[in-house]
């Protein structure tokens, strides 16, 4: 059976489960201010008081660099890694649960763009940039939860 689409190890999940609790642990106890996150690093763009500056060194708190770092990839890990049995039948539901994903997420976007104003849409924009992956994941394992009988009925 051929399979177009690329998929790491099932291995590759637990990896993807343990960076995201980490990730979650790492952003709700580890504060803004914390000293030992800043740093001087490398900024294409930055702004500031004195206007926008190109290619300069800032100084900057790692921790919610480090957050999203861990985030994203726990769930592309955990996203694109193949099941134990991979067939037509689980890509469909992978289809189906990315289409969820999608649809929710803009419809919630949506209603975000009527609803919230200044800088509390910003805190929407920035859980906008996990919440289809992680939608994705949830939907997608509930669907294989779901569907689960199905396997065991054909075995």
């Amino acid at each position: 059976m051929r399979n177009d689409c690329i998929l790491l190890s099932p291995k590759v999940k637990f990896l993807g489960l343990t960076l995201i609790v980490i990730g979650v642990i790492f952003s709700i106890f580890v504060s803004d201010d914390a000293s030992w996150l800043k740093c001087k690093i490398p900024a294409f763009v930055s702004e500031n008081l004195d206007g926008t500056k190109f290619f300069s060194m800032i100084e900057a708190n790692l921790g919610f660099t480090i957050s999203g770092i861990l985030l994203i990839s726990g769930g592309l890990l955990m996203a694109f890694s193949r099941e134990k049995i991979e067939d037509e039948f689980v890509n469909h539901l992978r289809l189906k649960a990315f289409q969820y994903a999608v649809i929710i997420n803009y419809c919630a976007l949506f209603l975000c763009y009527l609803f919230v104003w200044n800088i509390s849409f910003i805190t929407v924009m920035l859980i906008n940039l996990f919440s289809t992956l992680f939608l994705f994941i949830i939907i997608f394992q509930i669907l294989l939860f779901k569907n689960k009988k199905c396997w065991i009925d054909e075995e």
